[in-house]
């Protein structure tokens, strides 16, 4: 099914099944938690907002957190809204797990200063976490190495392309001993929700999902793109089958035909759904697939242009320049001159 496959190649894949998640090292009820610069608003305060809560429901400070910078100066999210910290870098709190908060990744961060802080938690036996693209920062610095791991769905590729040892899953979140990796947005409540169920009961962590009116806890290892998943499958889940089939092989296509084998349709069938449902053909949807996780590798790598052709199916980059032109009215390479000037 769709919902247990990834966008990374299928050696990765071997790795990534053969390995088996450890349970955390043990329940953390303090944290430190690091806004890199650009942060997520949103995935920040899904993690915050349930240790509060959980708190309230509990009548005590069971949980306690921090937030700190490298010199205990303000942060500024991706929505340019500005939060305080209560400590710098250079006087960490000793705490059960210090988190990075990633969002739009940045150009630059100081990454002397997180490496600093991170060996030294690390020295402290703390546990150590990266949500949404922070997930990058933990790989640059050899810290997710042999562990399972997890980043948005947007950077999955990207960070499978750049640091091809990692074994990167489509999860929610991953725990895995004395690492949690998370994919950010609203996936940061469901991480909490579990962190509270161990540490005060699952009785406490429904009280704290009702607060927030969420529906149910999901577990780690649900796709994040489910809601995608759940729209094609009320259209057809044989559709859904095949698109979930041409997201895992975006680097290397599968002919048509074989899609509708692996599915269980003929060719003439498979061509039908995606007429009646995607009014388009399987050729075009698949390409399409190829060409918006092209846009985002350039938009979110410094992958050469090359690099991104082959690893989104592409093996000549002229043809990928015209599929990418046709596909957006411009060429790839503004894309990255766009980017660049915004950043």
């Amino acid at each position: 099914m769709w919902i247990r496959e990834t966008t990374i190649n299928s050696r990765m894949q071997q790795q990534i099944d053969s390995e088996h998640n450890r349970p955390l090292c043990k329940t953390p009820t303090s944290f430190a938690f690091v806004p890199l610069d650009n942060f997520s608003m949103i995935c920040f305060a899904n993690a915050i907002e349930p240790l509060r809560s959980a708190n309230r429901q509990l009548n005590k400070q069971l949980f306690t957190w921090h937030v700190i910078s490298p010199e205990g100066e303000p942060i500024r999210a991706s929505n340019g809204v500005k939060i305080a910290a209560d400590q710098s870098f250079l006087q960490p709190p000793h705490v059960d797990c210090c988190l990075l908060i990633g969002g739009l990744t940045p150009k630059e961060l100081p990454i002397k200063k997180i490496s600093a802080l991170l060996h030294h938690y690390q020295g402290h036996k703390t546990i150590l976490g990266g949500l949404s693209t922070a997930t990058e920062q933990l790989a640059q610095l050899g810290l997710l190495d042999n562990y399972n791991t997890t980043i948005h769905w947007e950077n999955i590729l990207s960070l499978s392309e750049s640091y091809p040892e990692l074994a990167v899953t489509p999860h929610l979140y991953e725990f895995d001993y004395d690492r949690i990796t998370c994919s950010g947005g609203i996936a940061s409540l469901d991480m909490m929700l579990q962190i509270i169920s161990e540490a005060a009961g699952h009785n406490i962590a429904t009280q704290v999902a009702d607060q927030f009116i969420h529906a149910r806890f999901r577990h780690g290892d649900e796709n994040q793109k489910i809601a995608s998943y759940q729209t094609l499958l009320t259209k057809s889940p044989k559709l859904a089958m095949a698109v979930g089939i041409m997201d895992t092989h975006l680097d290397t296509p599968l002919p048509t035909g074989a899609i509708a084998m692996r599915v269980g349709i003929s060719l003439r069938q498979l061509e039908r759904l995606f007429k009646k449902h995607e009014n388009t053909t399987p050729q075009r949807y698949y390409l399409h697939l190829r060409i918006k996780e092209a846009q985002n590798l350039l938009r979110l790598t410094g992958h050469s242009m090359m690099n991104v052709a082959l690893a989104t199916g592409f093996t000549s980059q002229s043809h990928f320049s015209k599929c990418y032109r046709d596909a957006f009215g411009y060429p790839p390479h503004k894309e990255r001159d766009e980017t660049d000037s915004a950043s």
